[in-house]
């Protein structure tokens, strides 16, 4: 084979990194028929080392996952339950075509390949054949249930059943497949959002949830108000400009985070106390949203609304308000993550090591060594990058499981994501294009309160837009902190 023949058979080839498949990844994104290819040559890797399999010819299993797919480089993926007899002859010439052209020696192989293949009489070729099944089951797992269509529903269960069959290894797989479609289905169906408070909110963002009163707060940033709901009672203070966060204070009241600065307020009847202005030389920023961390220390970052005149790049950034550092002039409040594009959701794992953190202007949720000791923020890394198409991280909260839930603005919904691996585990869809923030709550802290926005949206189409919903789901949040200071 010339170096140009080997090349010109890799361009074709290569177009199935660009064909996708009816199906998604865990992170949103539309698989390619190479990414499916590549798993299952690994799956048959793994299977090697099986004492089941140790008879077969499995680097041949490999060879034939490589290469099933390579016809959809001519005519795209067409799903399984569309294809039809013509169809699948359509691809089955020009594949056998592309390789009449090869060199005598890889034509040869791939030819006797092809055919062992399509007659499915080997134990190699049935193998083969299960797990280009199996896979497509596991990636529909894998991605959202809002990406699939009805009729995937009974698929999930019937597809490539027969084909389990040849192997005992891959029935035992296929059973666990099927476990794991079930609890996906039925966790999906559970977890539906259910209007709370039609408060009518320009941007309610910041929930916070009191255990100990059972009670639930929440702002409007632009109206500039702090709601608390009791009862079915509605009780709002306003601050007289925007806010970003508002969190519990260990002594009573309020802290919050305004456009002025760190502030104290005694909520609901009284006034508010500056305590910290760290960004003053920055007008055009404001804070936006906070957290109390499990020692009682505000976490709080900023947002630039309007950019100094010659000033380039991100000028907000994260700050700390430690609950026992105080000088004559205020509260002293660190700067802990600077360059920041748009600070948003923060929260902590439960063993007090990692710190999450979302710029929602970058579109990713990064992942801080933290020192619950010190209360000192470590190196950091980003650990999801939020599709553009799924919309914009804002708020978050963490789970019992450590899986991270995040807002999404212009997504209409809340995702869920496990920080360990960066995978999208679900979504809860919300009738609100600009979804701001979440945080669990209620009696036994398994009811998820969202807030929304009405803000740069259409209300004809959205009409309980800047409403808070909650969600009865099937695992504990973590609960919402009290300032110490």
């Amino acid at each position: 084979m010339t170096p140009k023949e080997f090349l010109d058979i890799l361009a074709v080839a290569g177009r199935t990194k660009m064909t996708t498949r009816h199906c998604f990844n865990a992170n949103g994104r539309q698989e390619s028929v190479a990414e499916h290819s590549w798993r299952i040559a690994l799956m048959a890797m793994l299977l090697s080392g099986e004492e089941e399999f140790a008879a077969l010819d499995m680097n041949k299993v490999i060879r034939m996952c490589l290469i099933h797919d390579l016809g959809e480089a001519f005519t795209g993926d067409i799903p399984a339950f569309v294809k039809t007899d013509a169809d699948a002859q359509t691809e089955d010439d020009l594949f056998h075509g592309w390789v009449a052209g090869f060199p005598a020696a890889q034509k040869e192989e791939w030819t006797s390949l092809l055919a062992e293949m399509e007659a499915l009489q080997t134990k190699e070729a049935q193998v083969y054949k299960a797990l280009d099944k199996v896979e497509a089951l596991i990636s529909h797992n894998e991605s959202d249930l809002s990406t699939w269509l009805p009729l995937e529903y009974d698929l999930q269960f019937t597809y490539g059943q027969e084909n389990m069959k040849c192997s005992p290894y891959l029935m035992k797989l296929r059973e666990a497949v099927d476990a794991w479609t079930k609890k996906k289905i039925a966790e999906g169906q559970n977890m539906k959002a259910e209007l709370l408070i039609e408060s009518h909110c320009i941007n309610a963002e910041g929930p916070v949830w009191d255990d100990e009163t059972q009670t639930f707060y929440f702002i409007d940033v632009e109206a500039g108000k702090i709601f608390s709901w009791k009862d079915n009672t509605l009780t709002a203070w306003e601050a007289g400009e925007k806010i970003g966060c508002a969190v519990l204070r260990k002594e009573g009241g309020m802290l919050a985070g305004l456009h002025s600065g760190i502030c104290a307020v005694d909520f609901p009847d009284g006034g508010k106390t500056l305590l910290a202005s760290p960004e003053a030389h920055l007008p055009g920023n404001r804070f936006n949203d906070g957290k109390v961390d499990p020692r009682g220390r505000f976490f709080a970052g900023t947002l630039t609304m309007t950019r100094p005149e010659g000033k380039e790049g991100p000028l907000a950034a994260l700050y700390r308000l430690d609950a026992d550092i105080k000088s004559d002039t205020g509260y002293a409040a660190k700067k802990v993550i600077d360059k920041v594009g748009l600070a948003n959701g923060l929260a902590w794992s439960a063993d007090g090591t990692k710190f999450y953190f979302i710029d929602t202007n970058a579109n990713t949720v990064s992942e801080y060594a933290y020192d619950m000791e010190t209360g000192e923020v470590g190196a950091g890394h980003v650990i999801i990058n939020v599709p553009a198409e799924m919309g914009h991280p804002d708020g978050c909260t963490i789970d019992e499981d450590g899986n991270l839930w995040v807002a999404l603005w212009g997504g209409c919904a809340v995702s869920k994501w496990d920080p360990r691996t960066g995978q999208l585990l679900g979504k809860i869809e919300l009738p609100a294009k600009n979804v701001s923030s979440c945080c669990f709550g209620g009696p036994e802290m398994k009811d998820l309160f969202i807030t929304t926005a009405s803000l740069e949206t259409d209300m004809e189409e959205y009409p309980l837009a800047g409403s808070v919903f909650a969600v009865r789901t099937d695992v504990s949040g973590t609960r919402s902190h009290r300032y110490k200071g």
